[in-house]
């Protein structure tokens, strides 16, 4: 038996690359379709109001544009590090991508429910902080791995710090907000999406030149 059996084996990163953002690209897409009117229209009532019933709806909508948005932007940054990946790295990956997938069906449960019951958020909230979850444990296998970095990035340690042990926190806050008022839950999701994103666009930007 030759050593060559026990070598990891290593992938290009640009196929998984391409197939994450075409799953974010169908999440986002999915994203609207549970904002809509009644299908055919009552008569008796007009646009304003149906607008006005489609409001939780919307609310799910942004919030979720605003995670899946922050969660591409963070997951763009890593995949960018990436010289290679490992089988282990993509079953991560599609760990991410399958709760992904799932935040619009927890967006559409918003805009059904209304803001009448707290569970529909509860189970928003939780996706939410599966979906951060998987991307901390996606980041920190890369991050841990050896040789799939093209060179050593310290804010990848930051990443799966806060997405694999912040971000579930922050969504069982949200859970437990839902059940003071269903809205409390997506402040709260919203206000820690906008801090992270905001944060990614300061440690982006160089500053004036002197």
């Amino acid at each position: 038996m030759n050593g060559r059996g026990h070598a990891a084996q290593t992938y290009a990163v640009d196929r998984l690359a391409a197939l994450s953002d075409g799953v974010f690209a169908v999440a986002v897409t999915l994203l609207v379709l549970g904002i809509k009117l009644p299908d055919p229209p009552l008569p008796e009532k007009e646009l304003i109001h149906e607008l006005v019933d489609n409001i939780p709806a919307f609310f799910g909508w942004l919030v979720s544009f605003l995670v899946l948005a922050r969660f591409w932007i963070v997951h763009h940054h890593v995949m960018n590090a990436l010289a290679q990946v490992s089988t282990k790295a993509i079953m991560w990956n599609f760990a991410f991508l399958g709760t992904i997938s799932l935040l619009p069906f927890g967006a559409s449960l918003v805009g059904a429910y209304e803001f009448e019951a707290a569970g529909p958020f509860v189970v928003f909230s939780i996706g939410l902080g599966l979906a951060g979850f998987t991307l901390g444990l996606f980041t920190q296998h890369v991050v841990r791995a050896e040789g799939l970095l093209r060179e050593r990035q310290h804010d990848l340690d930051a990443i799966w710090r806060h997405h694999g042990l912040v971000v579930p926190l922050v969504a069982l806050v949200a859970a437990a907000a839902a059940f003071l008022h269903p809205a409390a839950a997506l402040l709260v999701l919203v206000a820690e999406s906008l801090a992270i994103v905001v944060g990614r666009l300061r440690a982006q930007d160089p500053g004036p030149s002197s």
